[in-house]
């Protein structure tokens, strides 16, 4: 039996990272066939001028014909399944005796939706793959009925099948995934994307499936039940020394929804990989309200780089409308604790629920703001989107928020795969909106869905660059933060999403945008004299800031400019309302002040000099 696995392209931004859930399919199932292979339009597509329908059509209609695969499985994501359609699409047009099977987190998530949409498939594997793939492959090869293989849906005679869940993969069970998939995959194809100029060689690899939490808007938790699972600590040590002595991979991103769950595990296998004694480090998903979590200085010995962390809203209602029920004050506590322990942190917040204010929205916006001058390395913002199996994704609930969602084309255009989109594409996806719910977002309280998306876009980056003046501004406006910029939308326009670059928060030109926004929102605060100079004051420091970190040209402020170290004019005094914002205090115009402040190149304090 031989399989062909094929990755279809996300559009990858930068290094290209080997698909994980494709190598640990082809290590499980490769002892059950003859031969297993990997296409991965990712890699392809890490050459721009490769980046066509032609040229992806062209290179797997060759590797069909050189490997001539039995079976071809497609893995999907939402932003690359119409993408995925068009591949097997090709496979049938090579070989229509090819079976085709479908999974991963679309298409394994709604396989009724799949097999209505996608003409070219055969089989969709629901849910987890493994057990349901080998024992397919096994009935297969011995010529038997492969209708009784677990997790398995299909069409017959018209009608739709489906088989019962098998039990979940025992995770102690997988092979070494990186040594087992060698012979179907070059991770060196891959370790060769990444600039030789960068600090780290990052890869992906998974550490555990499943997080027992039930927050309504998570497809990830639903999709492996809900159930916390890893694998043995001696297995993920042993895969990190094998990518770092083979391919001089050095920093390893631990997939789990929740790793941080289990406090013995978590000590084990910091301690695992604290005594490999290799200059490698690693980061993994965790949560605010975990106590046990907390030992920061020790998993900093241990290589811990960085925690992401799901803070999701600055509004303790919310919270509970999520089902997600942190406490926002200790979820800053923590973030706080966990920089100042010598472990970063990345802060994400779901923006646009259905039920969300915008004053409850704006809470989380300052929030995000306290966050940054805290410490964290970056806060997000993302727009709530519909993702079967999520909670809110399914049933009569699903129904009733897509029934007045239109299509989010901006979004769309800008997560497709390739660079245009084409009119039947674009049909198909719009004619689906229960199989492509993500590019329909729900109605909110808090705004109209292009008001939502224009947030996302904005405060991602506003706080990247001013969080000061975004909390001063949103403490001292008539109106919340978020009322107030729907205000400057409504007399300015909606920010252009292919200008407005929203993927790199490095570029100058958005900072002059941002920056112009900012200003104008001001002005529309209704602030008095001396709030109004206080907020010009703080957008000007984070002007010559912005303009020091990245290598710009100084304003008029400028003292001395130099590469590795800048002393500014300031009209603020900025520890003073770091001081405010720390506490959750208010700063107030009695902070204005004749400052000389110093930068230094790779350091984030700030430094009053007189």
């Amino acid at each position: 039996m031989r399989v062909l696995f094929v990755n279809p392209p996300v559009l990858p931004s930068g290094a290209v990272p080997p698909p994980l859930s494709i190598a640990t399919l082809a290590a499980y199932v490769g002892p059950s066939c003859t031969s297993v292979r990997v296409f991965d339009g990712d890699l392809i597509f890490f050459d721009p001028a490769a980046r066509t329908r032609h040229v992806l059509r062209e290179r797997l209609t060759a590797e069909l014909k050189e490997f001539r695969p039995d079976a071809v499985l497609v893995t999907s994501m939402y932003n690359n399944s119409a993408i995925a359609g068009l591949m097997m699409a090709t496979v049938k047009a090579v070989d229509d005796t090819i079976k085709v099977l479908g999974g991963g987190p679309h298409f394994g998530a709604q396989p009724k939706e799949t097999l209505r949409a996608v003409e070219y498939i055969d089989y969709v594997i629901a849910g987890e793959g493994e057990a349901g793939l080998k024992a397919l492959i096994e009935a297969w090869v011995q010529g038997s009925d492969p209708s009784a293989c677990p997790n398995l849906a299909w069409r017959e005679n018209g009608a739709f099948r489906q088989n019962p869940k098998g039990e979940l993969l025992d995770l102690s069970s997988l092979p070494n995934v990186w040594a087992a998939s060698a012979g179907a995959l070059n991770l060196q194809a891959y370790r060769d994307t990444i600039s030789q100029t960068s600090p780290h060689r990052s890869i992906y690899t998974e550490a555990g499936r499943g997080c027992p939490y039930n927050c309504n808007f998570c497809a990830p938790a639903q999709f492996w039940d809900r159930r916390y699972r890893v694998k043995t600590p001696d297995q993920i040590a042993e895969e990190l020394r094998y990518l770092h002595t083979a391919y001089g991979y050095d920093a390893f991103i631990l997939v789990h929804d929740l790793l941080m769950v289990d406090p013995r595990f978590v000590r084990t296998l910091s301690k695992r990989i604290g005594d490999l004694r290799l200059p490698i480090r690693w980061m993994a998903n965790s949560r605010t309200d975990l106590k046990h979590a907390r030992d920061f200085d020790n998993l900093a010995k241990s290589g811990c780089w960085r925690l992401f962390y799901g803070v999701d809203s600055g509004s303790a209602r919310i919270q509970r409308v999520m089902n997600k029920e942190l406490d926002p004050d200790e979820a800053f506590d923590v973030v706080q604790s966990a920089v100042l322990g010598g472990v970063g942190a990345v802060c994400s917040f779901v923006v646009g629920h259905p039920e969300e204010t915008a004053a409850e929205l704006s809470a989380s916006i300052l929030l995000g703001a306290r966050l940054k001058v805290a410490g964290a390395e970056n806060v997000q913002f993302h727009r709530l989107r519909l993702f079967p199996p999520a909670p809110l994704a399914v049933g009569e609930k699903l129904t009733e928020l897509l029934r007045n969602a239109e299509l989010d084309e901006t979004t769309l255009r800008l997560e497709y795969p390739l660079p245009e989109i084409t009119a039947e594409e674009r049909a198909t996806i719009e004619r689906n909106p229960r199989f492509y719910a993500g590019y329909f977002p729900p109605a909110s309280k808090a705004g109209t869905a292009e008001e939502i998306s224009q947030v996302e876009l904005f405060f991602t980056q506003a706080i990247a660059f001013a969080p000061l003046t975004v909390y001063t501004l949103g403490q001292m406006s008539s109106v919340n933060i978020v009322e107030l910029f729907q205000a400057h939308l409504a007399g300015y326009g909606f920010i252009d999403r292919y200008v407005f670059n929203p993927s790199d928060i490095s570029i100058p030109r958005n900072w002059a945008a941002l920056k112009t926004r900012l200003e104008a929102m001001a002005a529309a605060a209704e602030l008095d004299v001396d709030e109004a100079a206080l907020v010009s004051a703080l957008l000007d420091y984070e002007d010559s800031r912005m303009r020091f970190v990245h290598r710009q040209p100084a304003n008029s402020a400028a003292i001395l400019w130099q590469d590795e170290t800048a002393v500014t004019r300031s009209k603020v005094a900025v520890d003073r309302v770091i001081e405010a914002m720390l506490i959750g205090g208010r700063p107030d115009p009695s902070m204005r002040a004749e400052v000389t402040m110093l930068f230094k190149r790779g350091s984030d304090a700030v430094v009053v000099v007189g």
